[in-house]
């Protein structure tokens, strides 16, 4: 990661599945990051048990005072971005969280926009 913005890294949230959300809100067939990151990176030979836990670029889920992760809304907003330099070839997969019933997203999926490209971006230039 060479240039963060507004992003708080948050590694300690595993990706919610189709189980998470039929058994904790009583919803069957929501979109969910397990699903996502398997129906993008299947193509390439992985299977669901080799889709790693993520990294979360721009959820806000800080420890509270009682050592708990707190979900709250990201600070976030429109427009921010972070790079990333591959220093090795490899297949690569986004899910923007479809997360609608909790916080951690606003409440609101949106969308994400990457670029993929040979030379880093000049500043204010991957907005």
């Amino acid at each position: 990661m060479t240039s963060p913005r507004a992003c708080r890294l948050s590694i300690r949230a595993a990706d919610c599945d189709a189980t998470r959300y039929a058994v904790d809100f009583g919803v069957d067939d929501h979109r969910n990051c397990l699903d996502n990151l398997f129906e993008a990176l299947n193509r390439y030979g992985v299977s669901v048990w080799q889709i790693p836990e993520p990294f979360n670029l721009f959820q806000n889920g800080p420890v509270g005072a009682d050592g708990r992760m707190v979900l709250s809304d990201p600070q976030s907003r429109a427009g921010d971005f972070v790079t990333f330099r591959a220093l090795i070839d490899l297949h690569c997969a986004l899910s923007p969280c479809p997360q609608d019933i909790i916080p951690g997203n606003g409440l609101k999926p949106t969308d994400m926009r990457v670029i993929v490209a040979n030379e880093l971006p000049s500043p204010g230039g991957a907005r």
